[in-house]
């Protein structure tokens, strides 16, 4: 025998006939979940992650010749160079293609360039990262469009 069809109505109905809770008595948050990571991807995002902050470090201090003292081993969420150079942030084309370029030099020192498939691992691999990390939001996909097409 063919099964009808329920409608969207009925197949809330049976839902709630099988404990469905109202939206208002439900005990489910509105707090961001993520999968968990397998500890190889982990140190991947980490590593892009300290890429980017020594990036934002190193460049205040070819800027400015100053020092930054770091708490802990971690650079402050918004470091000087951030203040003086208003939007060093991934979310800006420039700043990310800046940073994706040296990722790229940095991983030919004193070899040949890296595939193209490397350099886009390593750019979600930080994007991946960079959204996990609390109060950052999602870098905007067309940040991520221009930065494939990166060149040394």
């Amino acid at each position: 025998m063919v099964k009808k069809k329920r409608t969207a109505a009925q197949f809330f109905d049976d839902a709630e006939t099988n404990g469905l809770e109202s939206l208002i008595k439900t005990n489910i948050n509105s707090g961001k979940v993520s999968k968990h990571l397998e500890s190889s991807t982990e140190i991947n995002y980490n590593r892009m992650l300290v890429l980017w902050d020594e990036c934002v470090f190193m460049s205040f201090r070819t800027i400015t010749n100053d020092y930054i003292a770091l708490t802990d081993g971690i650079l402050p969420r918004r470091t000087r160079y951030d203040r003086r150079n208003p939007g060093a942030s991934p979310h800006d084309i420039k700043t990310a293609k800046h940073f994706i370029k040296g990722v790229i030099r940095g991983c030919s020192a004193g070899k040949k360039e890296p595939s193209i498939y490397t350099i886009l691992q390593k750019w979600t691999d930080f994007g991946a990262g960079w959204k996990r990390r609390p109060g950052n939001d999602k870098i905007p996909p067309e940040v991520s469009e221009s930065i494939y097409f990166v060149r040394t």
